[in-house]
């Protein structure tokens, strides 16, 4: 399994697991997820390899998103995705 698809699994599960709402969306340079994990609360997670680059529909896009205030945040490792969750929490 590539990694990125590791770390959207695994991330995906402790979602689940803190009953924190999240859908799939990852198409047309949207990022991967879109989670809502409080009432008004949310943020987007693009999920990239150490060395894998944003496609150029993203490089589009998301600057655009953060620009309109959307809190998109881009993930590497486990480590890092589980960190931020513990922030939030």
């Amino acid at each position: 399994m590539p990694r990125e698809r590791g770390i959207e699994r695994d991330g995906t599960e402790a979602l689940r697991a803190l009953g924190w709402w999240q859908c799939k969306v990852g198409y047309d340079g949207w990022p991967d997820r879109l989670v809502i994990w409080a009432p008004g609360r949310h943020f987007w997670w693009e999920v990239k390899q150490p060395d894998g680059s944003l496609t150029a529909a993203q490089k589009a896009r998301l600057p655009r998103m953060r620009a309109s205030g959307e809190p998109v945040f881009l993930f590497d490792s486990r480590t890092e995705f589980y960190e931020f969750l513990e922030i939030l929490r």
